[in-house]
């Protein structure tokens, strides 16, 4: 697969690819899977282009694939809900002009970027009618095109009932037409629509793969990017969203709550992570806790000699805490704050949580011996 020299550290996807390819016999329907970030829907663009790159118009189909025109190629996305809307009407009918039209500018953001993640507000679903409409794109032959292609990002946002149209045209796929359904929640996936797909699993990006994809693709300075990479679990995604809420103020927020906890300041560390519990700042709350639970990391690592940390700035800080909380049990530390941090999903509030994760540290201090 010759698109495949592009993709960052997806050897093993990639080289499953260039297997099928090889044998000609494609599956009609592919389903890749991965965490958040990882290039799946790049590796589907690529794919995309590979099964049309022997013929004459290639250029123009090249072209067309790139910029997600049909008959070329079906891209298939979250949308947000118009006011008033119901199943029968198109994907954006009822959908205002101004959404429409910052709809149009993320995708032109996707199209010179494939490893941009689209940021459509209060696009948490795939509608049922933009699955109807892969049944008129699919209806029509194109004989100058070998391989038409329909690329369903976030297909676990697609709910029962849009499965089971979706299942209609799996069931049925004419030739010459490939489904490339893309996802970080497969569980979320019907069993019929797996079973009729081919499933090929996306690994975790190195953090070299995301500093080298931060600095290429979304032009962030070296420094910048090799400290987001090192947060990143291996997404993209998460990446961009350090950098662009501040890598460096969320390091700083997290020591410094972690300070006044642990000498049991209760509403000086409160007050010093108040600004993350604001409604636009939930994004920067996950990161900061998920940041904390790294630290926690760094004290099991640091404690076995391994010298490769996430805070390896705050290396000296880290010694301390060793030292000094010798009775601490990492692991046992780790499963606590995980499961505090893990009720905002249960809609738990932030300030409890964020109560409860201070109390916790500060337990620490309070034990010392």
């Amino acid at each position: 697969m010759e698109q495949g020299k592009n993709i960052y550290g997806q050897a093993r996807a990639v080289r499953l690819l260039e297997n099928i390819a090889a044998s000609g016999n494609v599956p009609h329907a592919l389903l890749f899977t991965g965490n958040r970030g990882g290039g799946k829907f790049f590796a589907a663009l690529e794919f995309s282009l590979h099964f049309n790159k022997n013929v004459k118009n290639y250029q123009k189909i090249s072209s067309g694939i790139k910029s997600f025109y049909e008959p070329y190629v079906k891209y298939i996305y979250p949308l947000p809900r118009g006011r008033g809307e119901t199943p029968d009407d198109s994907p954006t009918a009822k959908l205002q002009a101004e959404v429409i039209d910052l709809i149009k500018d993320e995708l032109l953001k996707k199209q010179n970027n494939p490893y941009y993640k689209l940021n459509i507000p209060n696009a948490n679903n795939i509608k049922i009618s933009s699955i109807r409409d892969i049944r008129k794109f699919i209806s029509f032959e194109f004989t100058d095109i070998p391989y038409r292609v329909v690329i369903i990002e976030d297909a676990h946002l697609m709910n029962d009932q849009a499965q089971n149209a979706l299942l209609k045209s799996l069931e049925e796929p004419p030739d010459g037409v490939i489904f490339i359904l893309t996802t970080s929640d497969p569980g979320k996936l019907l069993p019929t629509i797996i079973s009729r797909c081919w499933t090929i699993r996306f690994d975790p990006l190195s953090t070299e793969d995301i500093r080298e994809i931060l600095q290429s693709f979304f032009s962030v300075e070296n420094k910048i990017a090799a400290k987001a990479a090192i947060f990143s679990d291996g997404s993209v995604d998460t990446a961009v969203s350090l950098v662009e809420n501040d890598i460096n103020f969320l390091i700083d927020k997290t020591i410094t709550i972690l300070r006044f906890s642990l000498a049991g300041w209760y509403n000086t560390a409160f007050n010093s992570a108040a600004d993350l519990m604001e409604e636009n700042s939930i994004q920067n709350f996950i990161h900061v806790t998920q940041m904390l639970l790294k630290w926690i990391v760094d004290l099991k690592k640091f404690s076995a000699g391994i010298d490769e940390i996430y805070f390896g700035s705050h290396r000296e800080t880290i010694e301390k805490f060793v030292q000094k909380f010798s009775h601490v049990e990492p692991e046992a530390l780790f499963t606590k704050m995980d499961t505090i941090f893990s009720s905002h999903e249960q809609n738990v509030s932030l300030n409890i949580i964020l109560m409860n994760i201070i109390f916790e540290l500060a337990t620490i201090g309070k034990k010392q011996v």
